[in-house]
């Protein structure tokens, strides 16, 4: 897939599914050109009206622009991204 990320850096990823466990969590990997390596989780717990989910990503290895772009704030504008992802899930689901 194609993400566009701060900067108007754009970046192909592939992504896996490395494993699902129905209605609790799905884990997978998240390869960054460039050479960046993360894993990424989604955590589901029931909820009153719903389910609470919660994403989580760690970067395992970062390529050289990846690691000048977390230092120079990259973890906060990752960190607005997901907030901003899970609140349109909700809004949709």
């Amino acid at each position: 897939m194609r993400l566009q990320g701060p900067l108007g850096l754009g970046r192909t990823v592939t992504t896996r599914v490395v494993t699902a466990e129905p209605a609790s969590s799905i884990i997978g990997t998240a390869d960054l050109s460039g050479g960046t390596l993360a894993t990424v989780r989604w955590t589901l717990t029931p909820a009153e009206g719903g389910t609470r989910v919660e994403l989580a990503a760690f970067v395992e290895k970062a390529g050289l622009l990846d690691r000048l772009l977390l230092a120079a704030g990259g973890r906060r504008w990752l960190r607005r991204r997901f907030s901003s992802i899970l609140v349109r899930l909700a809004q949709r689901f």
